[in-house]
């Protein structure tokens, strides 16, 4: 297995687990906070989806966001910028998903773009630099903006 097919396979993985865990939560369940420190389910899953979509649609790939162009910050009532870094606990705990399967459906949009995206990548494509903020250079390879930046990420707040 190469690297592409790892991202690849590991994606989906993930979002399978997240639609596992989630799939049979209620409204109030997915609202849940143990605390004023800690996030909802809402927030986790809305959080995971838009980083994955926001990262790899606009800063890897240059095209808008699946949530920008799909109307679906309008259709769930939720921010139409950003993903919630940065958010203080009110921002976070006053976001909320009704609707998990319709939402799960933008979840696996992103997961398709993003399988598409990197069926398409040579390994050597993955090796192309990217502008990365957090870069000591300012730049990293897409491997490691994909896979470090959004895949761990993710699966660390999964674990929330």
């Amino acid at each position: 297995m190469d690297t592409t097919d790892f991202l690849r396979d590991s994606f989906k993985r993930l979002h399978a687990s997240l639609e596992t865990a989630t799939k049979d939560l209620t409204v109030e369940q997915l609202k849940f906070t143990p605390d004023a420190e800690h996030h909802s389910i809402s927030w986790i899953l809305w959080h995971g989806f838009r980083t994955e979509d926001l990262v790899v649609s606009r800063v890897v790939r240059g095209v808008d966001e699946r949530w920008a162009t799909g109307g679906w910050a309008a259709r769930f009532g939720m921010p139409e910028a950003g993903q919630g870094t940065g958010h203080s606990p009110a921002q976070a705990h006053s976001l909320h998903i009704d609707d998990l399967p319709a939402f799960l459906e933008y979840g696996q949009a992103v997961l398709a773009d993003i399988d598409g995206y990197l069926a398409g990548l040579s390994p050597a494509d993955l090796e192309v630099l990217k502008p990365w903020r957090a870069a000591p250079s300012g730049q990293e390879p897409i491997s490691a903006i994909v896979g470090n930046h959004v895949m761990t990420h993710i699966y660390g707040h999964r674990n929330e």
